[in-house]
């Protein structure tokens, strides 16, 4: 009986092994959003009344990404009326983490990330100083696709011509990030284009890769500011980028499209 007990714990622990096994063998693609999507605002100020979400969920659902990293987020404010990130999430089926910049009235402002995926741990971090610093903010989640897991990150960063506060949020956010020992894909609305100092910063550790290749916004004529990076370069192989130019009416940025596969198990 004892004999009988043993080699059925074995097969199943074999089973166990083998099924394993299978789900790292297979191939790991990641489909990844990321959008400034002017507070659901559009364009033309037309949705500043009712702050209808429909466009941006017919959007984000034609592209159908595993995540979706979502800059300028306004949400619960007295304007809006609704917690929007989970009116998100509710529609597009996904798992939602707010990352607050600041407070704004009865609501807050900041960052977005939705998954497809349970989210497995979150973190949050505010950027600059309170009273001095005009607030943004970095965050990730970490999430398990077939048995692999992955870091996925956000961040706004500063806004204004003088490169020295997004320099320092870009070296704030290499400090918190130097002790993930997973793979990164970071995505987000940098405010700088990619021959500028906090993007060669940001080069430093981020494989910036295709993201440069594309313009993002029309402000200024047209320029790319709006990034999806990862690390370590030998993580991921970039499978496709692209940029929507359909949603030129949704928000005054383009959704950054990227299909990564993970190419090294770390």
């Amino acid at each position: 009986m004892k004999l009988l007990k043993h080699i059925i714990r074995a097969g199943a622990l074999c089973g166990l092994l083998l099924t394993t096994a299978a789900a790292k063998a297979q191939t790991v693609q990641l489909k990844v959003l990321d959008w400034n999507v002017l507070s659901f605002e559009m364009t033309d100020k037309s949705n500043q009344i009712d702050f209808i979400v429909d466009e941006y969920v017919d959007l984000i659902k034609a592209q159908n990404p595993d995540i979706v990293c979502i800059n300028e987020l306004e949400t619960g404010t007295s304007r809006m009326g609704k917690e929007k990130l989970t009116e998100l999430a509710s529609r597009l089926d996904m798992y939602p983490y707010f990352i607050m910049s600041y407070p704004k009235d009865v609501g807050f402002y900041g960052n977005g990330i939705l998954s497809k995926y349970p989210i497995l741990e979150e973190r949050s971090f505010r950027l600059g100083i309170p009273g001095r610093d005009y607030m943004r903010s970095f965050g990730y989640v970490r999430i398990r696709k077939q048995g692999h897991d992955i870091c996925f990150a956000t961040t706004h960063l500063d806004h204004k011509a003088d490169d020295s506060l997004r320099i320092a949020q870009i070296r704030e956010i290499l400090r918190l990030t130097e002790h993930i020992n997973i793979p990164i894909i970071l995505g987000g609305d940098m405010n700088a284009r990619p021959e500028e100092a906090p993007i060669q910063l940001l080069a430093s550790r981020f494989d910036v890769g295709n993201s440069c290749s594309e313009l993002t916004t029309d402000d200024d004529g047209g320029k790319t500011i709006d990034y999806l990076m990862y690390t370590p370069g030998s993580a991921f192989e970039v499978i496709s980028h692209e940029v929507d130019y359909a949603a030129a009416k949704a928000s005054d940025h383009y959704p950054v499209l990227v299909t990564f596969k993970l190419a090294s198990f770390l």
